[in-house]
């Protein structure tokens, strides 16, 4: 067990920052929910569109609904067609169908709980 992780067990740390950092903004409505999904950039603690991304997005829209490829084909077009990813340098199946998740044109929400 390194070092790093033994201190995290034996204090309670996870390493994530200070506890309840953002929660303020999430009460306000605004967005404080770490990496914005595919398609969007956190601004000034609100989500704005993404240009590159949104073509990348209705790019993969248009080769699942017209040609019927699967995931992994889109994921290897995307490729080949030089559109990035948001984090990683590769697109893998899993983030084609989680981008694909969202039908709709709006950024996700989140609300709060009752």
């Amino acid at each position: 067990m390194g070092l790093g992780l033994l201190f995290s067990v034996a204090t309670g740390s996870t390493g994530c920052g200070a506890a309840g950092g953002g929660r303020g903004d999430r009460v306000e409505g605004q967005y404080a929910y770490g990496v914005p999904p595919y398609g969007w950039q956190a601004h000034k603690k609100e989500l704005t569109e993404e240009e590159m991304e949104q073509a990348g997005r209705a790019r993969a829209r248009q080769l699942r609904d017209e040609d019927e490829l699967s995931f992994r084909e889109i994921a290897a077009v995307l490729e080949a067609e030089g559109v990035q990813p948001k984090r990683c340098t590769r697109w893998h199946p899993e983030t084609v169908r989680r981008m694909l998740a969202n039908t709709t044109d709006r950024p996700p929400t989140l609300r709060g709980r009752a």
